[in-house]
């Protein structure tokens, strides 16, 4: 088994983990890509995997979604994207290895920082926008817009089914905005969705595995392994 194929199987057992369980896995899933791909490639391939188990996850949750949350996120995001877009195609995506790495650093020290104070500021009209206009940014650069969106929906005092549904219905508008967008930069093309169907497998295990068993697992260990993951591939992505 070559190592694009390796690389390409973790990947998409992580998302398939992410998407049911963890959101904080995501950071990893760009990092293990860029092992074997290029940076547009990364983009190309992991589209279809989002989209796939969008479907799935909202398929199980199709009940107590707040739409007027999710009109207040979308629209920033989409300009987020677009900028985003703009600069990938205007600039080299030589560097964005790096700007993953220092996205995955910053995401992490974030996180540090919720665990010991409240974010009650994520309330405000003009922060939600601020935020979603991040995680639009960080969405198609780095595939992690995940963790902004998860903490606003999280401050808006959702009753748990209505946060899971409103959790999986914004993130599939999300990835179903980027399809357009990477589709006219090149990076959505017949090898990336290939590449993409080569990888289904192990995006249902991994798909069953965030449903089922991760509900059997201590989350405050786990989210401290995924952190110490992340910062050892967003080091690996600095030095090269």
């Amino acid at each position: 088994m070559d190592i694009e194929l390796i690389a390409l199987c973790i990947g998409a057992l992580i998302t398939g983990i992410s998407k049911f369980s963890v959101g904080g896995m995501g950071m990893l899933i760009a990092p293990v890509l860029l092992y074997a791909f290029p940076a547009t490639t990364v983009l190309g391939v992991l589209l279809p995997m989002y989209l796939i188990t969008d479907l799935m996850v909202v398929a199980c949750y199709r009940n107590k979604i707040s739409w007027g949350v999710i009109l207040k996120i979308i629209p920033a995001q989409l300009v987020g994207m677009l900028i985003a877009g703009a600069l990938i195609a205007s600039v080299s995506l030589d560097f964005l290895p790096k700007v993953i790495a220092f996205i995955i650093l910053f995401m992490v020290v974030f996180g540090f920082w919720l665990d010991k104070n409240e974010a009650t500021f994520m309330k405000n009209g003009v922060v939600i926008i601020g935020a979603g206009l991040m995680a639009g940014l960080v969405a198609l650069t780095a595939n992690a817009g995940g963790p902004f969106i998860s903490l606003i929906l999280m401050e808006q005092k959702l009753p748990r089914e209505t946060y899971i549904s409103t959790r999986a219905w914004t993130f599939m508008f999300i990835d179903m905005m980027k399809i357009p967008i990477l589709f006219s930069l090149g990076c959505l093309n017949q090898e990336t969705l290939e590449l993409s169907l080569q990888a289904i497998p192990a995006l249902l295990v991994g798909s069953f595995l965030g449903f089922t068993l991760l509900k059997k697992i201590d989350m405050k260990s786990l989210k401290w392994i995924i952190r110490i993951i992340s910062l050892a591939a967003a080091i690996k992505l600095i030095i090269g």
